[in-house]
């Protein structure tokens, strides 16, 4: 299971807190140095990989986050040339795409791994057993020196061993009453690596398909649908709790929320566990993301296509920065119990909530053909509709295209492939549109000081027209082509 292991993060000023809580139970503790190795131009950690050699030298540890591989690897003989040792090891060899992927980056390296970096690691566990439940509890403190200065990380690891995946949620929201604790599920190594090299950064997690069978209850594919969006959403949403982060991190946790947000209202019939505070919570999440990708697309497509057409160079207008607050979005609490539910959602097994009877290609069938029937209503009118109204137009069509995506696989691909490509253009020139409109109430606002931005409108008023028109023979060509599955 994914989230057998959930990973949480605090201050350092708890961590005392934490430990004397660690002191009163049968708790086991080890201190370890790790050397962590690479090659000298840092390939491995610009792949994510993270290679250590225990003190003594008897054994390696292969860290993959991206591919939840963790391995220690013994009988390492000291002189031994490193990248040899992992590329003839029987355990890597079993793993084709570790293998694959190690290969690629070592085979032309015949020069020795050199150290980059060393963490010193005090871990405290102990086991949390209440009826059928068993949890492995782990306190994680690691310090390094990043550029002459002495940093710490503070890290709380839950493993779920035995007993309900609810009750085990629900342990771990009793930390979260009692201690500030937030979802991270970087580890030190990766969190110490890009502190120290600035052309590092954490990996960015994009969506990937979901393969549902006509044989699933309504409420298992819908948790499978959570599941997927899980996985898009955690790997992003913790770079950004660490405030070390890029616009692609925003761009995909933006992503992953509109796609849970559109599996939630979408398919919300299908499971009676789904509890509907969840996609409000989801959209006020939503809204602290800022406006971020708005700015790039301005800056990088609209802006040259008006200097282009022969307006003076534009600056793009100043405006209220928030990205320096949503680290503090993503630590919230409210945002941390908001996973945690959403979580013990789609990972508990609960026979209570299924309705066998559910025929889930039919339901997906109706769901795709009411929303086609809403994003086609006004096709033949959507020049004169008002400006609301084609956004509400545009919202619909996307939450169109991710719950076709959703359930694809119970279809023809060939029906799907056919449909999307007819839903595309129209969804595509929507989206041009509603940056139109974004630019355009941001040069508004700022014309009054920037005289230049006059013919900046007069070109965005021109281009929405003719994107309007554009935009109603897509929807025209979309509505005379139905969903056939």
């Amino acid at each position: 299971m994914f989230y057998n292991n959930i990973k949480f993060q605090f201050a350092n000023n708890t961590f005392k807190q934490i430990k004397q809580l660690f002191l009163t139970q049968n708790t086991v503790e080890d201190a370890y140095t790790k050397q962590y190795l690479d090659t000298e131009d840092l390939k491995l950690s610009q792949n994510h990989i993270f290679i250590s050699l225990d003190p003594d030298q008897h054994f390696l540890t292969i860290e993959i986050p991206q591919h939840h591989f963790y391995k220690q690897l013994e009988n390492f003989q000291e002189n031994e040339n490193i990248a040899d040792f992992l590329l003839e090891n029987k355990h890597i060899r079993t793993h084709k795409k570790i293998y694959k992927l190690l290969s690629s980056l070592l085979n032309d390296s015949q020069a020795p791994l050199i150290s980059f970096i060393k963490i010193n690691q005090k871990v405290f566990k102990y086991i949390y057993i209440e009826d059928n439940l068993e949890i492995e509890v782990s306190l994680i403190n690691s310090k390094s020196k990043i550029h002459n200065k002495n940093r710490e990380i503070n890290q709380l690891e839950f493993s779920h061993k035995i007993g309900e995946y609810q009750d085990f949620i629900q342990y771990i929201q009793s930390w979260l009453e009692n201690y500030p604790i937030y979802f991270c599920q970087l580890s030190a190594i990766q969190q110490f690596t890009v502190e120290n090299y600035p052309d590092h950064c954490y990996p960015i997690q994009y969506q990937k398909a979901i393969k549902l069978d006509q044989k699933y209850t309504a409420h298992h594919a819908m948790q499978l649908m959570m599941q997927n969006t899980l996985q898009h959403l955690t790997t992003n949403l913790s770079a950004l709790t660490t405030n070390q982060f890029s616009p692609e991190h925003i761009h995909q946790t933006r992503v992953a929320i509109r796609r849970m947000r559109s599996a939630l209202q979408s398919f919300k019939d299908w499971s009676q566990a789904i509890d509907p505070n969840w996609k409000i919570k989801l959209a006020d999440l939503f809204k602290h993301l800022g406006t971020t990708r708005d700015l790039d697309v301005i800056r990088d497509e609209l802006i040259p296509q008006i200097e282009l057409a022969g307006s003076h160079p534009i600056q793009l207008p100043q405006t209220q920065d928030n990205n320096h607050s949503i680290h503090l979005m993503m630590q919230d609490k409210a945002t941390t119990q908001l996973l945690l539910e959403i979580l013990a959602f789609s990972y508990q097994v609960d026979d209570s909530h299924i309705d066998s009877n559910k025929n889930i290609k039919k339901l997906a069938t109706n769901q795709i053909e009411h929303l086609h029937n809403l994003v086609c209503k006004n096709a033949a009118i959507f020049n004169q509709l008002e400006v609301e109204k084609r956004h509400e137009i545009r919202k619909k069509i996307k939450r169109l295209r991710y719950s076709l995506e959703f359930t694809a696989a119970l279809f023809d691909p060939k029906e799907v492939s056919s449909y999307i490509k007819n839903l595309k253009p129209a969804q595509e020139t929507l989206g041009h549109y509603n940056d139109l409109c974004v630019a355009e109430s941001l040069f508004k606002t700022n014309v009054e000081q920037d005289s230049t931005l006059l013919f900046a409108l007069g070109w965005i008023t021109s281009e929405q027209q003719h994107t309007v028109n554009q935009a109603q023979k897509d929807l025209e060509n979309l509505a005379k082509h139905k969903f056939n599955p």
